[in-house]
């Protein structure tokens, strides 16, 4: 759907963009962090509600390696191998062990410390590590968290799809990219034609 798949821009030599349905962050080559765009949910990470129509510095952080967003909220890790989060909170998708909303960077504790890369959904995120295993929370109403379980209570804190090692790990790293899913599409023109939704991941035809 238009909107909703996060992608990497270079609208200039200076700035790594990731653009979202609802907001827009920016790594310039100082490794800051700008932000702006729709922010009810604090998605800005600014520690406010305020939409901003122009970029705004995330003045609490720096050395900022990348960011991934999602439906309404940000996960970015540092060169030092810190990573934080913050906005819509409400399924777990921030991965702090809690349900609530944040609007302004909290590091996140307790994560694998060998995470080489993150993909967020509409409402829920998706950790990678050096070993070739992901770990998935947030929101799972579909199955979307791989865990071979549907209709579960949201997850607030990384949880290890323990069937993955059936990949190998370029097969994960296609995960991450979008080849391989854990949610089929319910959604299509006709009622009829719906598909299935998956608990466990399969690949991309």
């Amino acid at each position: 759907a238009p909107g909703r798949r996060s992608m990497r821009l270079r609208t200039n030599r200076n700035w790594k963009t990731r653009l979202k349905n609802r907001l827009t962050t920016c790594i310039t080559n100082k490794r800051n962090i700008y932000s702006f765009g729709y922010n009810d949910d604090g998605q800005l990470g600014l520690g406010n509600k305020n939409i901003c129509l122009s970029p705004q510095l995330i003045s609490d952080l720096n050395d900022i390696e990348f960011i991934q967003c999602g439906g309404d909220h940000t996960i970015c890790k540092t060169y030092s191998n810190e990573y934080y989060s913050w906005g819509y909170n409400t399924n777990g998708e921030l991965g702090q062990g809690n349900n609530i909303s944040c609007n302004q960077p909290n590091k996140c504790s307790n994560w694998p410390d060998d995470i080489i890369d993150i993909n967020c959904g509409a409402c829920h995120s998706l950790l990678l590590t050096s070993t070739g295993y992901v770990y998935s929370f947030g929101r799972n109403y579909l199955g979307q968290l791989g865990l071979n379980e549907e209709n579960i209570e949201p997850i607030n804190i990384p949880t290890l799809i323990k069937d993955n090692q059936l990949f190998t790990d370029n097969e994960l790293n296609k995960i991450i990219n979008d080849v391989y899913r854990f949610d089929m599409e319910k959604k299509s023109q006709m009622p009829s034609q719906q598909m299935p939704s998956q608990q466990m991941p399969s690949q991309q035809m």
